[in-house]
């Protein structure tokens, strides 16, 4: 932090007192939040109030002045305030230290923010900030940091030339086909599960039918035709893109949801479910061979994108998080108290599993933090081998492929789409602030407690990848 400031201009003296004042509130911040395990309940950040209610909550606060200075003309009459005691205390503080520690605070933030952007040497002394928690030893070129910042700050100008290189509309179908065939196994999983009542098992038929999804592209593309670039210091650009993109949401409070938005880049390599429109979203970007090749046999392309992908994000729609919303996406209640307390019986034993495992050196999996996504990648898998089962019996099934049988095959994209090294010391930083576990454990986790695994690679009880049946997590 030190170092930021006195390539601002700073002297040592003064700039080692800033990065005193910054890590002080920096401090208070972090004590007065939640926890990020204590956030996965989604009606512990939903706290629904009138615009008036501001003043009160965090009186020191200058709201009308705030307001007004990030754009907002458009008339709120409600706000969702995430953690009232958070913007109660950020109140109190606002009070409580001198006003030197807040200008050194935004100005530091100011500083980071932009540092990517500026001179090699607030680049350089960004990347050896940043690459002690992550572990990278050497700053990505040039060329590669220009093309993300570009990817995020004009994702889909960029991504139409994306996709007119390496999506055809062949494949966008394909991949449709195979999302729709794991939307037909979930379904044929939730008419059979037999801890869930009637019921709930109609209001969870009732969302899945109702489930969007959005695979590729948009089909209408965002007009960026406003957006001043100019050929001059990166850094402007950058803010000139993000002022674009700030006034273009900035006064939609009050409006319906624009449902035809995307919320991540076609050229992004990730999926995500979004529970407050209840839809699912993969960008052409995961879509490509690793994941998905439509002239791969069907084994290959259930396993991979069938389970890691859209198994994974449809069953985000009903794991501990996602199972509080709604068909339309509200924050509503339609589980029985008796199904409730079964999904928590089970959860709990998917929790301490994770729980079990080795994250890095000494430090566990925190199957707490982790549990939705352990849900999903153990739902998702589940799901995409039943898909693949029934697309066998449907299209006829084919031989061995370089040995290997439709169901190993499965299984091995399915552990191929995780694929990746990881560096100690991003591990030992994603232990508490990750919602995945390591790549190893959503793979071997999952694997493990399926009987069709076991059974695809001639495993016994007591082998490494076959946990005992009274420990397995019976959710979807």
């Amino acid at each position: 932090m030190a170092r930021i400031f006195v390539l601002a201009g700073e002297d040592s003296v003064a700039a080692r007192a800033d990065a005193g004042r910054v890590m002080a509130v920096e401090t208070e911040l972090a004590r007065a939040q939640l926890t990020r395990v204590a956030r996965r309940d989604p009606k512990a950040v939903d706290h629904q109030m009138p615009m008036a209610a501001l003043h009160t909550l965090a009186p020191n606060i200058d709201w009308p002045a705030y307001f007004h200075d990030i754009g907002l003309t458009a008339a709120v009459a409600r706000v969702n305030v995430d953690e009232p005691a958070f913007l109660q205390r950020v109140s109190a503080l606002v009070a409580a230290r001198p006003v030197e520690d807040w200008r050194a605070y935004l100005r530091y933030h100011a500083l980071s923010s932009a540092a990517p952007w500026l001179s090699f040497a607030f680049v350089n002394e960004n990347f050896a900030f940043s690459s002690r928690f992550s572990g990278a030893k050497k700053l990505l070129p040039r060329w590669k940091r220009c093309l993300r910042a570009t990817d995020g700050e004009m994702g889909e100008a960029l991504g139409q030339a994306y996709v007119a290189r390496t999506f055809p509309p062949e494949a966008r179908a394909k991949a449709k086909s195979v999302i729709d065939d794991i939307r037909a196994a979930f379904k044929e999983r939730l008419m059979h599960l037999a801890w869930m009542s009637d019921s709930t098992r109609a209001h969870a038929l009732d969302k899945l039918a109702k489930m969007g999804e959005k695979v590729g592209y948009p089909d209408t593309w965002r007009d960026y035709s406003k957006l001043q670039v100019a050929d001059g210091p990166f850094v402007l650009n950058v803010r000139n893109a993000d002022r674009f993109e700030w006034n273009r949401i900035v006064n939609r409070p009050g409006q319906a949801a624009d449902r035809t938005e995307w919320d991540i880049t076609v050229p992004t390599v990730n999926a995500y479910y979004d529970p407050s429109k209840n839809e699912m979203v993969f960008p052409a970007g995961a879509l490509v061979p690793q994941t998905f090749d439509p002239k791969a046999d069907a084994a290959a392309n259930y396993g991979s994108l069938g389970g890691s992908w859209a198994g994974h994000e449809l069953t985000h729609g009903f794991d501990d998080e996602g199972r509080h919303y709604d068909a339309q996406g509200n924050l509503r209640d339609w589980w029985t108290a008796a199904d409730s307390r079964a999904f928590d019986k089970q959860a709990r034993l998917d929790a301490q599993q994770y729980d079990g495992y080795i994250q890095v050196d000494t430090f566990h999996v925190n199957g707490q933090l982790t549990l939705g996504e352990n849900i999903a990648d153990y739902g998702g898998a589940l799901t995409a081998y039943d898909a693949l089962e029934h697309a066998l019996q449907r299209d006829g099934r084919p031989g061995l492929i370089n040995g290997f049988t439709p169901e190993q095959r499965f299984f091995i994209a399915f552990a191929q789409s995780f694929r990746a090294h990881t560096r100690p010391e991003e591990l030992r930083l994603r232990v508490t602030v990750d919602p995945h576990s390591p790549d190893r454990w959503r793979v071997n986790g999952p694997l493990s407690n399926m009987q069709a695994f076991a059974k695809a690679f001639g495993c016994k009880p007591g082998d490494p990848m076959v946990r005992p049946r009274d420990l397995v997590p019976n959710i979807w």
